[in-house]
C-alpha cells in the first residue's frame, strides 16, 4: 500500500501552515499513524492532484510502501493529525461559547444565566445526536466555573469561525479549520473532532426552564456599562535584576562589543533575538532561566524585569503598572499569547506602548560568537644524527612484598676485651663525680660489638603466617563460588554442606561478620543443631561484641544497655544454652527477661536468629507457644512488608553477587544527591506554568504560590532515600534545607509533616524494618488535628495530611489509606463498604466480632459474601491464624461458585496473598490453579473490566485494583516458592492485559482502554523473570515515555499514573538506562496540575512522581541479580516453611 511519510510531525504542521498542502486537500479525510522512529505515515482519501506529491518532497515527504508496523488512525481532516495545545480556560470577554450538556441540567442552567447575565445578548439552543448544545453569549463566569468542575458539563469556545473547540484548549492551525457551508467542528481536548450539520444560532425549540415556562430569545437594549481605566507606567523604589534588554541605538556595535568583553560562562546564559521596529533594527537580550540571578550587560540601555513573575511579560526596571493587575488580567490584556513576550515601552508621559517578540526567534547568544584564530604555524621536526649526550644511569630498586623478620645473633664478646670490675658504690657523690669525669680517661671501643649485634637480614619471602592466610583466602574464594553454583533448588544439599565450610573460612580470616551469617544459614539448613557449629556462631558473636564474658554469663548480658551487638550475642547465648540437658538455672530463671529484651531489640536481629532464640526459649519455658505464634506472627509480617534484610540476612558475597559493588551503589548514591537540583527546576518550571484555575479559590499569599513547600517536600523524600543507603549525614542536610522554608508558613499541617518525615528517616536509619505504623505521640497529635472543635483551617490541614499520606508510601510506608473514608462510604457505598471502612480503627477483638457478624448476615447472598470475605483478608495478620484459616477455607469455597466477575478476581488476590502470608502451598496451588481457568475461559477481559470504571459511574479505587491485580498475584505466587505455576502464567496475564499477546498491539487500542493496559503491563514489569523478552521491555518503556511526554490530550490523573507505574518499572532496568530516562522525565515532563484544595499546603502530583522516584532508585533489585533475586524469593519461603513446622511440632509435643 502506497503512503506518504513525513520526517516528523513539525514537518507536517509546516506544510499545512504555509499552504503547501492544499486547503482543499487538508480538508478531506485522512489514514495517518506513527512508526518506531517517530516517521509519519499518511494515506489520502482519493487521489492527489497532478504535482503535489512532488511539490511535497521539497519538504522531505517521500511516497513509499507503508509498513506492516503502523497502526493507522482514520481522521476527518489532515489538520487533526497535528495535537492541541494548552491555552486558558476562560474565553476573551464578548466570546461566544457552546455548552454541552445532559438534560436534566438544561433548566437549572438556564435559570442561572436568566438570574446572573438578564444582559446576555442571546441565548440559543440546538440539539445533538446525543446530546443538549447550549448557544450562550458571553456566558457568567458561575457557568464555566461548573463546566470546569464537573464532568457532565463541557463548554466549547470559538476559536474560529464555525470551530469550537473545548475550553482549556487551542488548535496551532485553528484559522484554517473553518468548513465550507453552514457546518461547524466540534473538537474535544482529546483530539476528538465531530461535525455539526447547522451551526447556525437560529433556535431549534425554546428553552424550557422550571417545567412549563418557557424563555423566550431576547436582546439586550441597553448596551454594556464600560469604564475606561488606561493603564500607566510609574516610577517605583523597587530595583529588581533585569532579565531583559533592548538594545536600539547601534544595536550590532554594542552586541559585538558585549561579546568580546564578556566570557563565555557569562554569555552562556543569555539569548538574542533580531527584530525590526519598522526601518530600525533592534536586539533583545534574555536571560535563561535559572536559580541565580542573571548577571549584568554592559550595554548603554535599560533593562526589563517580568511582571509577577509571568515568563511572557516585561516591564521596565524601576517601573510599576498603575492601577495593578492580577496575573489573569495582565495575561488578558497585555500578553494573551505564549508564543510571544510582550515588553512595556514607556513614552515619556506615563503612556506605553507594547512591542511583542515571538518566543521561537530567540537563540543562544554563543550561538551568534564566530571567533577568528591566527593561522598555526608548522614547525618541522629535526632529526638528529646521534642521540644527546647523556652519561648512562641505572636504577636500582628492591620491593619487599613481606616483612621481613629479622634474626639476631648473640653478642660474642672479644677475648682482649678486659674483663669489667666490681660495681662502684652507686651514691649520688659518686654519679656526679663521673658527670665531671675528664675527656682523657680510657674509653672502650664498642664498635665491633654492635657491628656483632646488628640483625642478620634473611633473603626477601614470604612469611608462613602469609603462607595460612593466603591458603585460607584461596580456600574461601573456591567455597564461594561453590555456593554461588549451588543457589538452584536442586543443589540444596550441596548448599547445606558448604555453608559451615564457609563460616569455618571466614573465622580462620577474621571476618566474623560474614562467619556470624554463614554459621546461621548452616544452623538453618539442617533440622538439627549441632552444638559444634553453635559454639561456632556464638564465637562471631562475641567476637563481634567485644564483650569478655563467658557463655552463660546471662546477667551480664541483660544489665548492659542494648546494643545491636549486645542484642545478637544475647540470642546466640540463649540458643546455645538451650540445647543442654537440662537447662541451667540461670536461663531458666531470666527467660522472660530474655524474652522481653530480645522482642524489643527484634529488628536489629536477623530473622534466623530471632526465631532460633524465640524457638529456645519457648522449650525452656514449658512450651509457651502463645508467645512463639506472636513471634511468628511478627517475623512474617516483617518478611511479608520488607523481605529479606540484606544486611542482617544475607553474607556480603552474596550480597554483590551478580553486580559491580563499587560502581553501581556509589553510582545511585551519588545521583541521589544530584538529582536535587534537577527536581527543583522541574517544579520551578510546573510553578510557571501552571493554569489560571490552579488556585481559583485560594487567598493570594497561599502557602505554596512559589513552589515552596513543593520542593521542601521532594527535598524531605529524597532524606528518606538517601537514609536507606546509609547515608546519614547527607539525609541530615536536605532534612534542614527542608525545615527552615516549611516552618516559615506557620502551618499546623507543615509541622506534623515534617514530624512524620525525621520519624520515618530516623526509622531508615536505625531500624530499616520496623512496623510502618507511627509512634503513639505523633498519631495523637494527628487525631486531635481532626477532632472537635472543627474549624475551616484545621479540617483543610487534617485533610492535606491525610492526603499527602495516602498518596506517598515513604510518608505512610505501606499502609493504605482512604482520605474520605467517612464521607464518601457513607455516601456511594452499601452497608459492607460502610462498615469495613471502620475495621482499621476497630480492636482486634471488636474486628473479629464485626467480620464475624457480616460473613452470617450475608451467607446467603454470594456476590455480598465474596465482597466480606474479600475485604476480611486484608486484616489477616490482626486476626491470628486460627481465624484466617476460617476464613480462607470459606474463600475457597465460595470461589467455586462465585460467577466470573470482579469479585471473584480481587477475592482471589486475596486468597493468594494470604496464603503467601501464611506460606500454605497447597491453597496457593489451588489459587493458581482456578486462576488458569479464569484466563482460559476467556469469560470477562481486561478490557471490559476497565470500561466498567469509566464514567458514567467511575471507579477510580477499583480501577487502581484491576491494574495491579496482575502483577500481585505474581508476586504472591514467587512469595509461595511456586516458580513453575509463575512460569506458566506470567505469559497468559500478559495476553490477558494485551487481548492480543502483542506489545505494539497497545497503540491501536482505544485512548480510554490503552493506558490502563499500559500501566498494568509496567507494573508486571516488576514482576519479570529470565523468560521475558527484552525487546518488548524496552518497547514497552518506549511506549509509556512517548505517551508520557507527546501525548497533549492525557487526563492529569491519568499522566501522574502512568508516571508512576513508568518510573516503577524503570526500578527493575540497568542502573544507568534508568537514571537517564528519570532525569529526562524530570526534564520534560509538562501539564502536571491538581486542581484541589491542598494546592495551598503542596502541588499533589509532582510529589507522587518524585516518591515513586525515589522508591524505585533506593530499590534494592539495583544491586541484585536475577538469579540472587530468585534465591532471595525461594530462601524467603525457606524460612516461613520452617517457622511454620517448627510451631505445629511445638503445638504437637506440648498438646495444645
Amino acid at each position: 500500500m502506497q503512503a506518504i511519510v513525513f520526517p516528523s510531525l513539525e514537518t507536517l504542521r509546516l506544510a499545512l501552515a504555509n499552504g503547501v498542502i492544499a486547503p482543499a486537500i487538508a480538508l478531506r479525510p485522512v489514514r495517518a499513524g506513527q512508526d518506531r522512529l517517530g516517521r509519519l505515515w499518511t494515506i489520502p482519501d482519493g487521489e492527489l492532484p497532478h504535482g503535489a506529491a512532488a511539490l511535497w518532497q521539497r519538504l522531505g515527504a517521500a511516497v513509499s510502501v507503508s509498513p506492516e508496523s503502523v497502526e493507522y488512525r482514520s481522521l476527518t481532516c489532515w489538520h487533526q493529525i497535528v495535537p492541541l495545545a494548552t491555552s486558558d480556560f476562560f474565553p476573551p470577554p464578548g466570546s461566544a461559547v457552546v455548552l454541552e450538556l445532559p438534560n436534566y441540567l438544561v433548566s437549572s442552567v438556564a435559570a442561572e444565566i436568566e438570574r446572573l447575565a438578564p444582559n446576555c445578548h442571546k441565548v440559543r439552543i440546538f440539539e445533538g445526536n446525543d446530546q443538549l448544545w447550549l448557544y450562550v453569549d458571553e456566558p457568567p463566569m458561575s457557568v464555566l466555573l461548573r463546566c470546569q468542575l464537573r464532568h457532565e458539563m463541557t463548554a466549547f469556545v470559538e476559536r474560529a469561525p464555525r470551530v469550537w473547540i473545548e475550553a482549556g484548549w487551542q488548535h496551532p492551525l485553528q484559522k484554517l479549520l473553518s468548513p465550507p457551508g453552514t457546518a461547524g467542528r466540534i473538537i474535544r481536548g482529546s483530539n476528538q473532532w465531530r461535525w455539526i450539520d447547522n451551526c447556525g444560532i437560529e433556535p431549534q425549540k425554546p428553552l424550557i426552564v422550571e417545567g412549563r415556562r418557557s424563555v423566550k430569545s431576547f436582546e439586550d437594549s441597553r448596551g454594556r456599562t464600560a469604564l475606561p481605566i488606561p493603564l500607566r507606567l510609574i516610577a517605583t523604589d523597587r530595583r529588581d535584576n533585569p532579565e531583559v534588554w533592548l538594545v536600539q541605538h547601534e544595536p550590532l556595535e554594542q552586541l559585538q562589543r558585549l561579546v568580546e568583553q564578556s566570557s563565555d560562562a557569562a554569555l552562556a546564559g543569555w539569548e538574542y533575538a533580531l527584530a525590526s521596529a519598522g526601518e530600525n533594527l533592534v536586539v533583545v537580550l534574555r536571560a535563561k532561566r535559572s536559580r541565580h540571578a542573571p548577571a549584568d550587560l554592559a550595554v548603554s540601555t535599560a533593562g526589563f524585569v517580568p511582571y509577577l513573575r509571568m515568563p511572557n511579560l516585561y516591564l521596565p526596571a524601576g517601573m510599576m503598572l498603575q492601577p495593578p493587575l492580577r496575573r489573569d488580567q495582565a495575561r488578558r490584556w497585555l500578553a494573551d499569547s505564549d508564543d510571544h513576550i510582550s515588553l512595556l515601552l514607556p513614552n515619556g508621559d506615563s503612556t506605553f506602548a507594547v512591542a511583542r517578540v515571538r518566543s521561537h526567534t530567540f537563540q543562544p547568544l554563543l550561538q551568534a560568537c564566530e571567533y577568528k584564530a591566527p593561522v598555526a604555524r608548522h614547525w618541522e621536526p629535526v632529526r638528529s644524527a646521534s642521540p644527546l649526550p647523556f652519561e648512562l644511569f641505572s636504577i636500582v630498586a628492591d620491593p619487599v612484598s613481606e616483612p621481613i623478620a629479622a634474626v639476631r645473633r648473640p653478642i660474642q664478646v672479644p677475648a682482649s676485651l678486659p674483663q669489667p670490675e666490681p660495681a662502684e658504690p652507686s651514691g649520688l657523690f659518686q654519679r656526679l663525680r663521673r658527670l665531671f669525669q675528664s675527656d682523657g680517661d680510657e674509653q672502650t671501643d664498642v664498635t665491633g660489638l654492635v657491628q656483632n649485634a646488628l640483625p642478620e637480614m634473611p633473603a626477601a619471602g614470604p612469611s608462613e603466617v602469609s603462607k595460612r592466610r593466603l591458603k585460607h583466602q584461596e580456600r574461601r574464594i573456591a567455597l564461594e563460588e561453590r555456593l554461588r553454583q549451588s543457589l538452584a533448588p536442586e543443589h540444596v544439599a550441596d548448599r547445606s554442606a558448604i555453608w559451615p565450610q564457609l563460616a569455618g573460612a571466614h573465622a580462620d580470616l577474621g571476618q566474623f561478620t560474614e562467619a556470624a551469617a554463614c554459621w546461621l544459614n548452616a544452623l538453618w539448613e539442617s533440622d538439627s543443631l549441632p552444638p559444634l557449629w553453635l559454639r561456632g556462631w556464638l564465637q562471631a558473636e562475641k567476637m563481634l561484641s567485644r564483650i569478655p564474658l563467658l557463655e552463660d554469663d546471662l546477667l551480664t548480658l541483660l544489665h548492659m544497655p542494648p546494643t545491636p551487638a549486645g542484642i545478637r550475642t544475647l540470642a546466640a547465648c540463649t540458643v546455645v544454652l538451650a540445647q543442654q540437658d537440662p537447662a541451667p538455672p540461670a536461663l531458666v530463671a531470666y527467660a522472660e527477661r530474655i524474652r522481653q529484651r530480645l522482642d524489643a531489640g527484634e529488628t536489629w536481629l536477623p530473622i534466623r536468629a530471632a526465631w532460633l532464640a524465640q524457638c529456645a526459649l519457648a522449650r525452656v519455658s514449658q512450651g509457651d507457644v502463645l508467645a512463639l505464634a506472636r513471634t511468628r506472627d511478627r517475623l512474617l509480617e516483617r518478611l511479608f512488608q520488607h523481605g529479606l534484610s540484606l544486611e542482617q540476612d544475607i553474607p556480603s558475597f552474596l550480597r554483590f553477587s551478580g553486580r559491580q559493588a563499587g560502581e553501581k551503589f556509589p553510582f545511585v548514591r551519588d545521583w541521589l544527591q544530584r538529582v536535587r537540583d534537577a527536581v527543583h527546576r522541574w517544579i520551578d518550571g510546573l510553578v510557571k506554568q501552571r493554569p489560571s484555575d490552579y488556585a481559583l479559590t485560594l487567598p493570594a499569599n497561599f502557602a505554596d504560590r512559589d513552589g515552596r513547600c513543593t520542593k521542601a517536600y521532594a527535598d524531605l523524600m529524597l532524606a528518606w532515600g538517601l537514609a536507606r543507603l546509609g547515608e546519614a549525614s547527607a539525609a541530615r542536610h536536605h532534612y534542614q534545607s527542608a525545615v527552615a522554608p516549611l516552618a516559615e508558613t506557620a502551618e499546623p499541617a507543615a509541622a506534623l509533616v515534617v514530624r512524620i518525615f525525621d520519624f520515618r528517616i530516623q526509622q531508615q536509619l536505625d531500624h530499616p524494618h520496623d512496623e510502618p505504623l507511627l509512634p503513639g505521640p505523633l498519631s495523637d497529635d494527628l487525631q486531635r488535628l481532626s477532632a472537635p472543635p472543627f474549624d475551616e483551617r484545621r479540617i483543610l490541614a487534617a485533610y492535606s495530611i491525610d492526603a499527602l499520606r495516602a498518596r506517598s508510601r515513604i510518608l505512610d510506608g505501606n499502609e493504605r489509606r482512604d482520605v474520605f473514608r467517612q464521607a464518601v462510604t457513607a455516601r456511594f457505598s452499601d452497608g459492607i463498604a460502610l462498615e469495613a471502612a471502620q475495621w482499621p480503627d476497630l480492636p482486634d477483638g471488636e474486628l473479629a466480632r464485626s467480620i464475624g457478624s457480616l460473613l452470617h448476615e450475608h451467607s446467603e447472598d454470594l456476590n455480598l459474601l465474596s465482597q466480606v470475605l474479600e475485604s476480611a483478608l486484608r486484616f489477616t495478620r490482626r486476626l491470628g491464624e486460627k481465624r484466617s484459616m476460617s476464613i480462607l477455607e470459606r474463600a475457597e469455597h465460595v470461589l467455586e461458585i462465585l460467577a466470573p466477575g470482579t469479585n471473584q478476581m480481587l477475592l482471589l488476590d486475596q486468597t493468594l496473598t494470604a496464603a503467601a502470608q501464611f506460606s500454605m502451598i497447597e491453597v496457593g496451588k489451588r489459587s493458581a490453579n482456578r486462576l488458569f481457568r479464569f484466563l482460559a475461559r476467556r469469560e470477562i477481559d481486561f478490557l471490559s473490566l476497565v470500561r466498567s470504571c469509566r464514567p458514567p459511574t467511575p471507579k477510580p479505587e477499583l480501577l487502581e485494583e484491576i491494574e495491579q491485580w496482575p502483577s500481585r498475584c505474581l508476586r504472591s505466587l514467587r512469595r509461595l516458592g511456586l516458580q513453575s505455576e509463575f512460569a506458566r502464567l506470567w505469559p497468559r496475564l500478559r495476553e490477558w492485559v494485551l487481548a492480543s499477546g502483542s506489545l505494539a498491539r497497545a497503540r491501536g487500542v482505544q485512548s480510554e482502554v490503552s493506558l490502563p493496559a499500559l500501566r498494568a503491563l509496567l507494573h508486571l514489569v516488576g514482576e519479570q523473570t529470565a523468560e521475558v523478552n527484552d525487546q518488548d521491555t524496552t518497547l514497552l518503556l518506549d511506549l509509556a515515555r512517548r505517551q508520557l511526554l507527546y501525548d497533549a490530550g492525557m487526563r492529569n490523573s491519568e499522566r501522574v499514573s502512568l508516571a508512576c507505574a513508568y518510573v516503577s518499572a524503570l526500578g527493575r532496568s540497568p542502573v544507568r538506562m534508568a537514571h537517564g530516562r528519570i532525569e529526562e522525565l524530570l526534564r520534560d515532563l509538562t501539564r502536571v496540575h491538581d486542581r484541589g484544595q491542598t494546592n495551598a499546603f503542596y502541588a499533589l502530583s509532582p510529589l507522587r512522581i518524585v516518591d515513586a522516584i525515589v522508591r524505585a532508585v533506593v530499590n534494592e533489585d539495583f544491586s541484585q541479580s536475577p538469579a540472587m533475586r530468585r534465591w532471595l524469593v525461594e530462601d524467603d519461603f525457606r524460612i516461613r516453611r520452617r517457622m511454620q513446622r517448627d510451631l505445629h511440632a511445638m503445638i504437637a509435643q506440648g498438646n495444645v
